[in-house]
């Protein structure tokens, strides 16, 4: 579930985070309510990758089934292909945290899941996965990488977090802000359980124009940030 809310903050100051009238826009008092997205100034847009048109084969591997191919990655950091199927290996806020699940590449090192995906880019992987419902067979969450565990198949994901440690979108959107530098300004805050993560994802515009996506764990930190757009 993604809970979208309206967030209009004015730019930040010299004053930091004590100066009045700097940050205006709606508390979210229960996580379960669902707000429809209004984009204020700017609006930032991604594009999607497009995947094969190559259907994959596929067998039972211990309650999953078995997809084999080349790992290809798209445009956003959660977009990853094999033959066609979109594979799922978590929320993007939650890879670019930098989690570090086990050594895939087998280089002898346990990195971050983004490098060691990056460094299997353009190799035949074998995953074991489990398709969404849907019958289309497009995507796939994925639970093993070349016969090792990425994420238990009958437990939590790795990236499930306790949702009770929810701050108010005030402290979240000049936590972000500031992150961007002094004068930028909010343009929208989600608060995203995709996938079992729970994350802010905040679009950020900084002083010159600059679009920013800015995430923060449960807690309010900033985990990372990147360019948008």
């Amino acid at each position: 579930m993604r809970v979208r809310s309206l967030l209009v903050a004015t730019g930040l100051g010299a004053a930091g985070l004590g100066g009045a009238g700097m940050v205006g826009g709606l508390l979210m008092d229960d996580p379960d309510r669902t707000f429809e997205p209004i984009r204020v100034g700017v609006s930032v847009s991604g594009t999607t990758a497009t995947p094969p048109a190559e259907v994959p084969g596929s067998q039972a591997v211990q309650g999953l089934e078995q997809l084999v191919g080349e790992l290809r990655p798209g445009d956003e950091a959660d977009d990853w292909y094999v033959a066609g199927v979109e594979v799922d290996f978590g929320p993007e806020a939650w890879l670019f945290s930098g989690p570090a699940v086990d050594d895939f590449d087998r280089d002898g090192r346990t990195e971050p899941v983004l490098t060691e995906l990056h460094d299997l880019d353009g190799t035949e992987v074998t995953l074991g996965v489990r398709y969404e419902p849907d019958d289309e067979r497009d995507d796939a969450d994925v639970f093993t990488v070349n016969g090792v565990t990425y994420r238990d198949a009958t437990g939590d994901t790795p990236w499930q977090t306790d949702i009770q440690s929810l701050v108010d979108h005030v402290t979240i959107s000049t936590t972000a802000a500031l992150a961007v530098g002094e004068g930028a300004r909010v343009v929208e805050v989600e608060w995203n359980t995709e996938d079992g993560w729970g994350g802010w994802e905040v679009d950020v515009v900084s002083r010159d124009g600059a679009e920013f996506d800015v995430f923060l764990d449960a807690t309010g930190a900033v985990v990372d940030m990147h360019p948008g757009g």
